[in-house]
């Protein structure tokens, strides 16, 4: 049978000649995948001891330089640059085991290091309609890493609709929405799926696990089958979201809370770099309200990950968002932190006379 040696992937440390052997080449000259499952486990392996592992399984012969490779990620982080793509498929890169660290750095997200992955999202000159109805004119944001924004107006203010727009679910009449440097429009469906997270108001239930359900948000990792890595990512945040007694429940035996969270959860598998909730607390008690937003919160400070999400309840949003967008008639009335949120603004943003408080140095919001 015909073999080949096993090609170089760049920016993922790989065991010299010697180490595994390589695998037949079938469809068409692509070698199957079982080797580069094994060296995946085996660098997982490497993850877990810090570095310590020996070399590669059967009989390699060479150690990876792990501190040569990381530092090869930061010069790509000073210069500027894009991280390798390697990070999607690495563990303890982006998108691999622990995707949010690096080997040796505890406690350092990757987007402190990777500062020119910082992802912010700017909408401008933005118009959208559903018929002869106008929904949004003119319209013009900015989302900033690291911080969560609450969308705040009525009901046909245009909140989902901007959500939709920029997940790429609706086509804007005009306007554009960048992701960083790139147009929305310009990228791939699997590259938008790779920085950019969305949760509907409603959701179809199909006849998965809980665990399985999330395991999908890593396709946009994977060409054919999922990895002990992907498997990993999974569990790490079904622990973050307390929901690791769920794993081996149907999501058609959840309640709708449960679910709720759950989808959130599958959002948040995909690794994105931008976070997009419509109204995640709609169908949560006051308990899972807080435990949601709070654990999204963490993440989003965590791992600079720019957040939005729309929502009625304006005492919630003041708890736990950084920064706020008001939407009246398909505009932003006023964009901002906390000192946006005058009684006059409010009461002109829901039509209905509001006071502002302030208990503890927090805004309490209450009918006039």
């Amino acid at each position: 049978m015909v073999q080949r040696p096993a090609g170089r992937r760049r920016g993922c440390p790989q065991p010299r000649s010697g180490g595994l052997p390589a695998a037949p080449l079938r469809n068409g000259g692509r070698r199957h995948d079982d080797r580069r499952h094994r060296h995946l486990l085996w660098r997982d392996q490497l993850h877990r001891s810090g570095g310590a592992a020996h070399g590669p399984p059967a009989g390699g012969r060479g150690r990876p330089n792990t501190a040569a490779a990381d530092g090869a990620h930061r010069r790509r982080a000073a210069a500027g640059r894009r991280p390798s793509r390697a990070a999607d498929s690495c563990p303890g890169g982006a998108a691999g085991r622990g995707g949010d660290r690096f080997h040796g750095d505890a406690g350092i997200s990757v987007a402190a290091l990777w500062g020119a992955w910082f992802v912010e999202v700017r909408v401008a000159d933005l118009s959208f309609a559903y018929g002869r109805r106008e929904v949004l004119n003119g319209f013009a944001c900015h989302l900033q890493p690291g911080k969560l924004t609450a969308i705040l107006g009525v009901n046909g203010a245009g909140k989902s609709t901007l959500l939709k727009i920029i997940a790429r679910l609706e086509r804007p009449r005009a306007g554009t929405v960048m992701l960083a440097a790139d147009d929305l429009a310009g990228l791939s469906p699997r590259r938008l799926a790779r920085r950019l997270g969305y949760v509907a108001q409603h959701h179809v239930v199909p006849r998965l696990t809980v665990f399985e359900y999330l395991l999908i948000g890593r396709t946009p990792y994977r060409r054919q089958r999922y990895h002990a890595a992907d498997e990993e990512i999974v569990a790490a945040v079904l622990a973050d979201m307390g929901l690791t007694a769920f794993a081996d429940r149907w999501l058609g035996e959840l309640s709708g809370g449960e679910l709720q969270q759950v989808v959130i959860a599958r959002a948040l598998v995909q690794r994105p770099r931008v976070l997009l909730l419509d109204e995640p607390t709609g169908n949560l008690d006051l308990k899972n309200q807080v435990a949601v937003l709070a654990a999204v919160r963490e993440r989003a400070r965590r791992d600079a990950l720019t957040v939005a999400f729309s929502i009625h309840d304006v005492n919630l949003a003041v708890r736990f968002a950084d920064r706020f967008l008001l939407l009246r008639d398909g505009r932003v009335l006023a964009a901002g932190g906390s000192e946006v949120l005058a009684p006059e603004t409010l009461s002109r943003v829901y039509d209905v006379p509001l006071t502002v408080y302030r208990i503890d140095g927090r805004l309490l919001v209450l009918p006039a």
